[in-house]
């Protein structure tokens, strides 16, 4: 359809410049997210994030599991992966679930601290 309208673009660019725009693919199509605006590319508005997808954090060791809507653990585990927070990892995302990998226990505890008071919980 792009093509067809004149606009040139790979896979690969289309999928990063959807990604850029916090545009996500979710159980039920595509989510653009409300209430606040995308941010501007490079930038990393973690609190926001926080704000608007997580519903709850809890600790497994070295791990930090948050707790999102339906289709929201991708667009969360995008930022958290952006910032990289100090002692974070890495990320994985399933639908409602992120698990975030943390160097260690005392480490996870704190990030999840942080991320429930970004997120008013």
């Amino acid at each position: 359809m792009l093509e067809q309208n004149g606009v040139a673009a790979t896979q690969a660019t289309l999928s990063r410049d959807l990604r850029d725009l916090n545009v996500y693919k979710g159980a039920n199509g595509y989510i653009v997210p409300t209430g606040t605006p995308p941010p501007a590319p490079g930038s990393a508005p973690l609190e926001p994030a926080m704000k608007q997808y997580l519903l709850g954090v809890g600790v497994s060791g070295t791990v930090v599991v948050c707790q999102t809507g339906p289709g929201q653990a991708m667009p969360l585990a995008t930022e958290v992966d952006r910032v990289k927070p100090t002692g974070v990892v890495g990320t994985l995302a399933g639908d409602d679930t992120v698990f975030v990998a943390v160097e260690s226990p005392g480490k996870a505890r704190a990030i999840a601290r942080t991320f429930k008071s970004m997120a008013g919980l």
